[in-house]
């Protein structure tokens, strides 16, 4: 198996010192490591971004990307260009896409996550009407793949009944702030009372919250719960959520509610979530050259 990370712009033979503990973690796992240069890819200059990635081989072998988030166009743009060098990326156009994007997502997690509702664009008038859905009780917005909740006052969280002059500051400063990276449509998310760590100096709440990693359906990866038995208690379902979905590697994060059950709170394609600082590098890409291995 073969993972291919960013690089460092302006050294594109090192990793990206964001990706470089888990790229020489990747490599002591067992892994062959290549890498791609991300502001290339971005600008559509496929030869460029993959000049350090040598040619598969032989034909298929597989490969996972591990690195930035991408649109989906980018993503299935990257993913042609991997397969004419004959390499068979692990997660399809369209698995990327039904774990990157919530309402994509949803279908598989309705019932144990937040109600959602959403919207292609980010039309004032048309996202006030679709507010109106869920108003009766406080709300989160954001787009099709994030928020921005280190905003959270001033551009994510929506209290309940909010009135239509806040709501478009509050759209307003929320859409400023993902300026170019604002992905498809507006997102709705019902607000649930999880249980409450604290709060950081943006007055972000801190709440209970796990990252779930999961190849093929299993659970492979965690950040440590404070209660164990939480995890023991869910497992069973929080893997069948995950074998719900196309897409093989995939990231669950489940947070505890105040009244002790759990929500799945997000969904996303195992080779863009960020790795938790509470989950060491080593650990996880021998737990994931394993989980390969034995697929």
């Amino acid at each position: 198996m073969h993972i291919l990370f960013p690089s460092l712009p302006i050294a594109p033979t090192r990793p990206d010192p964001d990706y470089e503990a888990e790229y020489e973690a990747a490599r002591a796992a067992g892994f062959s490591c290549a890498l791609y240069e991300l502001e290339s890819l971005r600008a559509g200059d496929l030869r460029g971004s993959l000049r350090r990635c040598p040619a598969a081989p032989e034909a298929g072998e597989p490969l996972l990307y591990r690195g930035w988030m991408l649109s989906d166009t980018q993503y299935a743009t990257l993913y042609s260009a991997l397969a004419q060098r004959g390499y068979q990326p692990l997660t399809p156009p369209e698995a990327y896409a039904e774990a990157h994007y919530l309402p994509l997502a949803y279908a598989h997690l309705r019932g144990h996550t937040p109600e959602t509702v959403w919207m292609d664009g980010s039309d004032t008038g048309r996202a006030w009407e679709l507010y109106g859905q869920v108003s009766d009780a406080p709300a989160i917005l954001k787009d099709f793949v994030k928020s921005a909740k280190h905003r959270w006052r001033e551009a994510c969280y929506l209290p309940a009944h909010t009135t239509r002059p806040d709501f478009e500051r509050t759209l307003a400063a929320f859409l400023y702030e993902r300026g170019s990276l604002f992905e498809k449509g507006l997102v709705l998310r019902r607000y649930h009372p999880l249980v409450e760590l604290g709060q950081n100096m943006q007055g972000q709440p801190i709440h209970e919250e796990y990252r779930l990693f999961c190849f093929d359906g299993a659970i492979i990866a965690h950040a440590p719960f404070r209660d164990p038995s939480a995890l023991d208690a869910n497992r069973g379902l929080w893997q069948d959520l995950a074998a719900r979905f196309a897409n093989r590697f995939i990231t669950l994060d489940v947070a505890a509610q105040e009244d002790g059950s759990w929500l799945v709170v997000e969904a996303g394609d195992g080779g863009v979530s960020g790795l938790p600082l509470s989950i060491e590098p080593d650990a996880f890409y021998s737990a994931l050259y394993q989980a390969c291995a034995q697929a």
